[in-house]
């Protein structure tokens, strides 16, 4: 399953790419508000997609952030999921169990396989723009 960081990095990336579309460079507050979390948490998200080269900053008076635009390919949900979880998104337990994996796998493991199998095709084959209609 994906986990809370990474929907917050999606719903993070999504608002950042309306915003830049219309112009607007949020700054952390901005976002942290939107996502209603606090700023810290916010911060370390988005310290995450800079690094993943999703967003970038621009620093003023503040830290304003905007989507990248010079990707080579077109920002799928995948890239961001990937870089807040790594490969756990899918390879992890859909439950939350540690250490569980397919090699040493919990008794609900197989039973979660299709159901991680659709999140994986979903998070693979659906990018930014098509959310929210983004343009």
């Amino acid at each position: 399953m994906i986990h809370d960081t990474s929907d917050l990095a999606v719903r993070a990336t999504i608002f950042v790419a309306l915003q830049s579309n219309q112009r607007v460079k949020p700054g952390l507050a901005e976002i942290a508000s939107e996502l209603s979390v606090p700023e810290g948490i916010t911060n370390e998200i988005l310290r995450h997609l800079k690094e993943a080269e999703i967003i970038d900053s621009e620093h003023r008076s503040s830290e304003k952030f905007v989507i990248r635009t010079d990707h080579p390919t077109i920002l799928i949900l995948s890239t961001i999921t990937s870089s807040i979880e790594g490969d756990e998104v899918h390879d992890g337990c859909g439950f939350g169990i540690h250490p569980c994996k397919r090699e040493s796998a919990c008794h609900l493991h197989e039973s979660f396989v299709d159901v991680r199998s659709k999140i994986h095709d979903i998070i693979q084959e659906t990018p930014i723009p098509h959310i929210n209609n983004i343009k």
